[in-house]
C-alpha cells in the first residue's frame, strides 16, 4: 500500500479533534525554520584540538596525539 492511501486510511479514521490537532501539528511543521540535513550539520561545534581530525586513530584509540 501506497504512504498516500495508508495515510488516508488513518486520516479517515480520526474524531474532529484529533483532525483539529493533526492541523495544528502540520501547520507547526509547515511553518519550523529547521533547514536541510546539511545546514544543520554544518552547524555542529565541537570542542577538540585543532589536530583532532589529522589524528583522530590517536584520540581514539590510544587516548593520546
Amino acid at each position: 500500500m501506497e504512504t498516500v492511501e495508508a495515510l488516508k486510511i488513518q486520516i479517515s479514521s480520526l474524531s474532529k479533534n484529533e483532525l483539529e490537532e493533526l492541523m495544528k501539528y502540520m501547520h507547526n511543521l509547515e511553518n519550523s525554520d529547521k533547514g536541510s540535513l546539511m545546514d544543520n550539520l554544518k552547524n555542529i561545534k565541537i570542542d577538540a584540538p585543532k589536530d583532532f581530525s589529522g589524528n583522530i586513530d590517536n584520540f581514539l584509540y590510544s587516548g593520546n596525539a
